[in-house]
């Protein structure tokens, strides 16, 4: 701006025009500096077309095969690799010399470079919808859909930490499914089910304890069969009569056999 204003003060370069030009050379440069230039032999930008095209083939390809791919035909495009990699490998290495050739990956994100390495990534890593943190996806339990759901809803994936904290809280709260099979999912609104056989697998054996009572409770609810749970220990009968019927109930466990 300095330099602007003595080329003006002294009528250099045309006056306000040539100040104007002095202003646009330096924003130029300045844009030489932060804003990134890409390689000449930078990959294409993906069209919207191409890259829907190639983000359904990155979520069901083998990865393994494709990495294997990328390693023995380093000149072959990932493009072309992806297109015609269930012909399998003999394919792909015999007319590896048709393949359009490997190019330098984009610095805006917007090649196949980046596709590839942040889509296969997601895969192999989950975001737990609690905490957010990111996990391996091998570690991720994630609630599905029962018949008895009335709407149809996404699955959300848990970290192991987040499920104890639920189960846990399924003692006192009700989080426990009314067939007892397993827990709510913890996103709002969600009718899939955490399933009891996925939950078990990260819980303590007192928690485990804590909750088999609560689980047969809702299962014998949801067959129909009248129970009656101790309010004390929790220790659950099924009982002939109704509640109207019977003024006082006795726990039939032995050390409790509290009256109520």
């Amino acid at each position: 701006a300095t330099a602007a204003a003595a080329a003006v003060a002294t009528g250099s370069g045309g006056g306000l025009w040539g100040a104007f030009r002095f202003l646009a050379s330096s924003l130029n440069r300045i844009a030489d500096v932060f804003v990134p230039r890409e390689h000449e032999d930078a990959e294409p930008p993906l069209t919207t077309e191409e890259r829907a095209r190639l983000e359904q083939i990155i979520d069901v390809v083998d990865r393994e095969l494709f990495e294997r791919a990328s390693r023995e035909l380093p000149h072959a495009s990932f493009s072309w690799i992806l297109l015609y990699i269930d012909f399998g490998m003999k394919f792909l290495t015999e007319h590896q010399g048709n393949a359009p050739p490997r190019k330098q990956p984009r610095r805006d994100k917007k090649g196949v470079t980046h596709l590839v390495t942040s889509r296969l990534h997601r895969r192999l890593s989950f975001e737990c919808a609690v905490c957010f943190d990111s996990f391996t996806s091998a570690l991720a339990i994630s609630c599905t859909p029962t018949v008895h759901s009335r709407r149809k809803a996404a699955s959300h994936s848990f970290c192991a930490d987040c499920v104890k904290g639920h189960a846990a809280a399924a003692v006192d709260q009700n989080v426990i499914v009314p067939s007892g099979i397993g827990l709510k999912c913890m996103q709002p609104v969600c009718e899939n089910v955490l399933i009891r056989a996925h939950v078990e697998q990260v819980l303590d054996g007192r928690t485990l304890a804590a909750l088999d009572p609560h689980y047969a409770h809702e299962a014998l609810t949801a067959a129909g069969v009248k129970t009656e749970s101790c309010p004390r220990c929790s220790f659950t009968v099924v009982v002939a009569e109704s509640t109207e019927q019977r003024q006082v109930f006795g726990c039939e466990r032995d050390g409790c056999r509290y009256e109520y």
